[in-house]
């Protein structure tokens, strides 16, 4: 028996027959989010720290990682430009700030983000929020990280589309020339980034026990953990998949909003429906109103809303509203990774093996992995074409340096780049975490075309 297939086997089934058919061009939204512990160290039940390696050797060990991943990968490029994306998921319980400047000059450069990561342990609902203020501040007050949204825009932690920020994409995404390092930076017609723009993050949560997801109830302690991110600023959780853990969620290969556990229940629980016509977040790219579904129905007919006329058919009249912070709900957007079984590795040479979107030395990213994560088809409802790619890793594990900054990796780009071709078929783009999120909610409101075009959608970047 496949290990914890009990808990997520059904959600499988349903995930396959969900899948969407389409024909014509396909996008490929390739995103790592890396679990990077360069300390290497743990927490112990009463909450202190011990083991792990020395501030000189993890700051070393990150600026070597960093040099190695722009010579091996640096001369690789997407569609739209962009070079190897790379999300450093840093645990604040790692905090360091030699490795924090380090990654900060390296996003900088154009090949990556970072985001928060967690791992606490019999913690408190007020315990993980201040954790997560002194994390957020911290790391855009001192290091610049971190994505922008407008404080005044009443956007973003209802999950409703903000103005003004969605501006920025379009400034940076024009006909002009190919992206660069300066891309997504929040600028607007005074000047650099200021007060108006509050930080926001991705998050990862250590041990994937997020809502106290164990069976045991280990590694977090916080059952109301998604209301506490949805305060504290965050818009999306990368946790999952987790399978064969017991903290794999039941929905399965399904973008949608988390909600926490109510009495009887354990862990990430379905909280609402995200596709497109989702009646959250439907307005006007010019004017900002929401259009009634009459409306939407009678542009799509006209190809008046981005040149699209699949939104129609995908405006669902049953459709559930983005559930608001607070009561167990969070509003935080849940963006898992493929999961499912795999005929080509099997176990004893007859059980299918599970993908989960790992990259690792024993497991390493492949052009036949590739193939199988593109027919899982993670989604946004009625954007099929967009195919979400959310792979995982722990990049700080030295087994896995080869898989990551390797020839292993370098063949795996090479072989990309050639399945890909001329970009008639199959589109490759590149994105951050930041990214990922901006492009599943120009999704939800109806946009199409070219996804890389809305990188910066709703959430600019800090640098």
């Amino acid at each position: 028996m496949l290990r914890g297939i009990d808990r997520w086997g059904l959600g499988y089934l349903k995930s396959v027959l969900r899948r969407e058919r389409f024909v014509g061009k396909r996008h490929l939204l390739v995103c790592v989010a890396d679990h990077f512990e360069p300390f290497d160290r743990t927490i112990l039940p009463d909450g202190s720290v011990t083991g792990g390696v020395s501030d000189g050797v993890a700051r070393g060990f990150v600026k070597q990682w960093c040099s190695d991943y722009r010579r091996v990968l640096g001369e690789f490029r997407d569609s739209d430009g962009v070079a190897p994306r790379h999300t450093f998921f840093y645990p604040w319980d790692e905090y360091d700030v030699g490795c924090l400047d380090e990654l900060s000059g390296f996003c900088r450069g154009g090949f990556g983000e970072v985001e928060i990561h967690l791992h606490h342990r019999n913690d408190s609902e007020d315990g993980v929020r201040q954790k997560l203020i002194a994390c957020r501040d911290t790391f855009a007050g001192e290091h610049g990280l971190l994505g922008r949204r407008r404080a005044e825009s009443g956007g973003g932690r209802d999950g409703s589309c903000v103005q003004g920020v969605g501006n920025v994409s379009h400034s940076v995404t024009n006909d002009e020339g190919p992206r660069t390092k300066d891309q997504g930076r929040m600028t607007n017609d005074e000047g650099p980034r200021t007060k108006d723009y509050e930080p926001t993050f991705a998050f990862v949560h250590g041990n994937w026990c997020l809502c106290n997801g164990r069976a045991d109830g280990d590694w977090c302690g916080v059952d109301r953990e998604l209301s506490v991110l949805a305060e504290t600023g965050c818009y999306a959780d990368l946790t999952f998949p987790s399978a064969p853990s017991d903290t794999q969620t039941r929905s399965v290969n399904e973008i949608y909003y988390g909600r926490d556990p109510e009495d009887g229940e354990r862990g990430v629980q379905w909280g609402g429906r995200l596709g497109i016509g989702h009646p959250s977040c439907l307005e006007c790219a010019d004017t900002h109103t929401r259009p009634t579904r009459d409306d939407l129905s009678l542009s799509c007919e006209r190809g008046e809303l981005n040149g699209s006329g699949s939104l129609k058919l995908a405006v669902r009249d049953e459709g559930i509203p983005a559930p608001e912070g607070g009561s167990g709900s969070g509003g935080v957007v849940m963006i898992p990774g493929p999961l499912g079984l795999n005929w080509g590795r099997r176990k004893f040479g007859v059980l299918p093996g599970v993908e989960n979107g790992e990259i690792s030395g024993v497991n390493p990213a492949t052009v036949e992995r590739l193939r199988l994560w593109s027919k899982i088809g993670v989604h946004v409802p009625g954007r099929p074409e967009w195919c979400v790619i959310k792979l995982h890793t722990h990049g700080a594990v030295r087994e896995n340096r080869d898989a990551l900054l390797g020839e292993q990796m370098v063949s795996f780009h090479r072989e990309l780049a050639e399945v890909c071709g001329d970009g008639q078929e199959l589109c490759l783009h590149y994105v951050s975490a930041r990214e990922l999120f901006n492009i599943i909610k120009a999704a939800e409101g109806g946009f199409g075309g070219d996804p890389g075009q809305y990188r910066n959608h709703e959430i600019g970047c800090g640098f």
